[in-house]
C-alpha cells in the first residue's frame, strides 16, 4: 500500500492522499532492489536516492477508476548498502544505476499501489 495518509478534514473525511510521482518512485525503486537483492541472498537498501528523469503519461482508458490511470519511467542512481543474510557480514556500499517502469493498480479492498512492470540496474 502507497499511500501519503488519509483526510481529517471535514468536507473529504476519509478521502486517500496520494504520494507525489517523485515520493511514488523512490518508494517502488527501494521495494523494487530490496526484493531482487534478496532473492541473491542479500538484505539491502538504498540511501542517496537520486531521481535523474521521471515520465508520467496516461496508461489505457480514461474510464478506469481514480488511481489505476497512470503509467511511469524513472531512472537515476543511489548508493546500495548490503548485508549478507547467512553471515550476517556488512558489505562495502556500492553505487547503483537504475531504469525502473512501474504502474498505479489497486489492491484487492480499493486501496492504491504500485506494480513494477520493468527494472533494470547496475551495481
Amino acid at each position: 500500500m502507497k499511500i501519503k495518509g488519509v483526510r481529517k478534514d471535514k468536507k473529504h473525511y476519509g478521502d486517500i492522499v496520494e504520494l507525489s510521482s517523485e515520493e511514488k518512485a523512490k518508494a517502488i525503486v527501494q521495494e523494487g532492489i530490496a526484493q531482487e537483492e534478496e532473492e541473491k541472498g542479500y538484505r539491502s537498501f538504498l540511501k542517496d536516492l537520486n531521481i535523474k528523469e521521471l515520465v508520467q503519461a496516461s496508461n489505457g482508458s480514461k474510464l478506469k477508476k481514480l488511481y489505476e490511470n497512470n503509467l511511469y519511467k524513472a531512472s537515476g542512481t543511489a548508493t546500495l548498502v548490503r548485508r549478507r543474510m547467512e553471515t550476517n557480514a556488512l558489505l562495502e556500499p556500492k553505487s547503483v544505476k537504475f531504469k525502473i517502469e512501474f504502474h498505479d493498480v489497486l489492491t484487492h479492498n480499493g486501496v492504491p499501489d504500485l506494480k513494477i512492470t520493468k527494472l533494470e540496474y547496475t551495481v
